[in-house]
């Protein structure tokens, strides 16, 4: 959880900085982690799907799962950043990281953030490229 707490972070900032008429920087911040986190669990879905070969089920898990798990998981975010505000606290402690560690974990970020899309951008080809053969 400390990397999506890094992640909201860096999330958060940008939000404050790009969009200054914005007053609740916050919640876009949550979107953004919930975003990527329901990224990567719809592509380990897909290939799971493609592995076992299944045309008929991926309508049913994707429409119907891909709602509720998007819903979850932002429901899940907003409760877990917002609760007594701790998301303040969250980022105090990121301003107290060294520099160093921050350049790490800025590096690792736009890896995750890059894979992350990527990963899914070949699970949706690889599905439209298998399904297209039936």
């Amino acid at each position: 959880m400390k990397f999506f707490n890094y992640l909201f972070c860096r999330l958060y900032c940008l939000n404050s900085t790009v969009s200054k008429e914005l007053k609740i920087p916050v919640f876009p911040s949550i979107v953004g982690v919930s975003f990527y986190q329901v990224l990567n669990i719809f592509t380990i879905c897909l290939c799971i799907l493609i592995a076992y070969d299944s045309q008929d089920e991926i309508n049913i898990y994707v429409n119907l799962g891909g709602m509720l798990l998007t819903g979850a998981i932002l429901i899940f975010n907003t409760i877990y950043y917002g609760k007594n505000e701790r998301y303040r606290a969250i980022l105090k402690e990121i301003e107290k990281m060294p520099q160093t560690s921050r350049w790490v974990s800025n590096f690792f970020c736009i890896v995750y953030l890059v894979t992350s899309l990527s990963a899914a951008i070949f699970a949706v080809r690889g599905c439209t490229v298998l399904f297209a053969s039936y």
